[in-house]
This record gives structure tokens, sequence and C-alpha cells, in this order.
């Protein structure tokens, strides 16, 4: 599979009233090695991408400490073992997991967190029914 077109895929498709939802997507294995990403964010740095699962099997630590997507440091809303959904001003991010694959999503104004999430999930679900 090729995983850099089907990220700008689900970017494209993320639209609402004609503005993607999705200012960045990228796809990762559970232990957050990189299978893809849209354009501008391919070079998420790696300990930022390592530290996600960590953050998804310690749900606390990620509401006191937050989490950093492309040196942005977003305060935590929700955590869970499946979603965190985090917020910096206007900006926004989502990072949510499967058995073996974990989608993180970001968005600008006038895109809102609860959008994001809204077009998130459907993401994840396919990535589910493709047995991660």
């Amino acid at each position: 599979m090729s995983w850099n077109p089907l990220a700008e895929t689900f970017k494209t498709n993320s639209a609402i009233n004609g503005v993607p939802c999705f200012d960045q997507i990228i796809i990762m294995d559970a232990a957050g090695n990189m299978w893809g990403a849209s354009s501008g964010f391919t070079n998420l740095p790696d300990a930022e991408r390592k530290a996600i699962p960590n953050l998804f099997k310690n749900p606390d630590s990620a509401r006191a400490g937050g989490i950093t997507i492309n040196g942005k440091k977003y305060f935590v809303l929700q955590a869970d073992e499946n979603m965190i959904m985090g917020k910096k001003g206007g900006d926004g991010c989502v990072a949510m997991k499967t058995k073996g694959a974990i989608v993180v999503t970001t968005h600008v104004p006038p895109i809102q967190t609860p959008e994001l999430v809204n077009k998130t999930e459907p993401v994840v679900q396919y990535l589910k029914e493709q047995g991660h």
C-alpha cells in the first residue's frame, strides 16, 4: 500500500464547505514508525512520533504534559487509550489509535477540534477494516 498518496486523499476528502478539515495527517504504526503523511508533515521528528504511542499507554501523562506535534505543544483536552485531543489557541490536533496503527491529524481555523474528531474517525475505521 502506498501510504503518502492515501494520506493526501484522506486530507482532500476531509473538506468541510471546500476547506480541508485536516491541515496535516500522518499515519504510523503502533510503535510510532511512519507509514505515510500529507505533504509538509513527512519530517515529523522521530522523538515526537515515538512519544505518541506512550501517551496512549499513560493518558494521565498526556493530560499533564500535553502532546507535541511538529514542534507545537498542544494542551490535552481529552485523553484515553484510544484518542488524544489537543488544542493550542485556534489550532488543534487529534491522535487516534487502532490495534496496529495511529492516525494524527491537525487543524487550523476556521475548523474546530470536534469537526477534526468527526473527520478523523472514518480514517481510523478504514484502517480497522484493512486489518490495522
